[in-house]
C-alpha cells in the first residue's frame, strides 16, 4: 500500500509539473502571437499607405518639406516621409512614419502624430530602419525604375524576451485614372 501511494504520488508531482509547464509555454505563445498580430496590422495599413504614396523622402520625418522632395537611403532611417496619393497638387499633404520612443508613429501633414503600437509591444529602435530606393526613377539611359521602401520592425515584448523580426518591402502603385 505504501509503494503504491509513494508510486502514485510521485507520477502525480510529475504530471502535474508537466502540465504547468505547459500552461505556461501557451501563456507565453498567446503573448508572442498577440504581439506579432499587432505588428502585423500595423504594418499591413503602413504598406497600402506607402505603396499607393509618391515621392517618398527618407532621412527624417518632417511633413513640412516641398511635395516634389525625394530622397534615398539605402543605409537605413528610423523616419521618412511620402505624398499623399490622392493628391498631386500643391495642395498635397506629406504623411510620415518615424521610429521613436520604443514605438511607431504616424503623421499627416500639420496634424498631430499618432502611436500605431500598443503599448505592450516594444519597438527597439535602434534596430528597425526604412530603407527607400530608387526615387530618382528616371536612370541616364531613360529607363524607368520603381521606387522601393524596405520596413524592419524589430519587436519585443518585454526586454526579457526575445526579438521578433518582421520586415517587408513595397514598391510604388501609382494610380492612372
Amino acid at each position: 500500500m505504501m509503494v503504491s501511494l509513494a508510486l502514485f504520488t510521485i507520477v502525480s508531482t510529475v504530471t502535474v509539473g508537466a502540465l504547468l509547464s505547459i500552461v505556461g509555454s501557451n501563456q507565453r505563445l498567446v503573448k508572442q502571437q498577440t504581439l506579432t498580430s499587432s505588428a502585423i496590422f500595423s504594418l499591413d495599413n503602413m504598406t497600402r499607405e506607402i505603396r499607393t504614396g509618391n515621392y517618398y523622402y527618407c532621412g527624417d520625418s518632417n511633413t513640412n518639406r516641398s511635395i516634389n522632395s525625394v530622397n534615398d537611403c539605402v543605409n537605413g532611417s528610423t523616419a521618412m516621409t511620402f505624398a499623399e496619393s490622392s493628391t498631386r497638387t500643391t495642395a498635397a499633404r506629406r504623411i510620415s512614419y518615424e521610429f521613436k520612443n520604443n514605438s511607431l508613429f504616424r503623421k499627416i501633414g500639420t496634424l498631430g502624430e499618432e502611436k500605431l503600437l500598443p503599448d505592450d509591444v516594444l519597438l527597439n529602435t535602434g534596430q528597425s530602419r526604412f530603407f527607400v530606393t530608387d526615387t530618382q526613377t528616371m536612370t541616364a539611359a531613360g529607363n524607368v525604375r520603381q521606387p522601393s521602401v524596405t520596413v524592419i520592425m524589430v519587436l519585443q515584448e518585454t526586454v526579457e524576451t526575445a526579438p521578433t523580426t518582421l520586415q517587408t518591402t513595397i514598391t510604388q502603385r501609382s494610380l492612372d485614372i
